[in-house]
């Protein structure tokens, strides 16, 4: 299981785009290195929060009216389009979510 873990987190950190494993209620369990490059954040400043954190206030909940369809039909989907995200030092920059399960 351990070479399994580390080959999953290997595929992960070797992505070219910013990517955040959370749990069903939006907190984070796991970001890339590209997740803290392009938000400014250190990864221990991010495991453990709310997704939420990346977002500008005025965005609702992520998880909100999602998580239920989520996790009745886990398949890959676009969640939303032209969306803000906020980095460490509160400007917004472009970002995308999309929802992928993992089993």
């Amino acid at each position: 299981m351990a070479s399994r873990t580390r080959k999953f987190e290997s595929l992960f950190e070797s992505a070219p785009y910013a990517l955040a494993g959370t749990d069903h209620a939006g907190v984070i369990w796991f970001v890339n290195h590209q997740t803290e490059s392009l938000f400014g954040y250190d990864r221990a400043e991010l495991v453990g929060r709310s997704i939420q954190m990346l977002l500008p206030e005025y965005v609702p909940a992520v998880r909100g009216g999602h998580s239920n369809e989520s996790i009745a039909d886990p398949t890959s989907r676009t969640m939303m389009r032209g969306l803000k995200g906020r980095k460490q030092d509160g400007s917004e920059i472009p970002v995308g979510i999309s929802l992928s399960a993992l089993a």
